[in-house]
């Protein structure tokens, strides 16, 4: 078993990655992994990531797992707050396993209509 590792994370502004329908990148793409990989912690970790979004009620969290056939997906929990000290907007969530995340915001299906996207 392993006990200690490296994180290695980077981000990108865009992706390839289909989103969910009804969803818009608010956030940078995160690519998180490990050295040497671990596919799932003992214990979960905070993750936090800024995000541009000045409505907080539709946000949620996206994730996209290593593999051939990628696309992002919703992942329940996760809180949006502002940070009291440094004023940023940030969505925490808890972890267990390491992949791609991000931050959608869910547009309500009566906007897409206008949108025309």
């Amino acid at each position: 078993s392993i006990k200690e590792c490296k994180l290695l994370i980077s981000a990108d502004l865009t992706t390839d990655i289909p989103l969910p329908s009804g969803s818009l990148l608010v956030s940078g793409v995160y690519h998180i992994t490990t050295i040497p990989f671990i596919d799932q912690l003992n214990q979960p970790i905070e993750m936090s990531m800024e995000h541009c979004a000045n409505d907080f009620n539709n946000l949620c969290f996206v994730v996209a797992k290593e593999c051939i056939e990628q696309k992002f997906e919703y992942v329940e929990g996760g809180r949006f707050e502002i940070d009291a000290k440094t004023g940023r907007r940030i969505g925490r969530i808890s972890i267990s396993s390491f992949s791609i995340w991000s931050t959608v915001m869910q547009w309500p299906q009566q906007c897409w209509r206008w949108l025309n996207w």
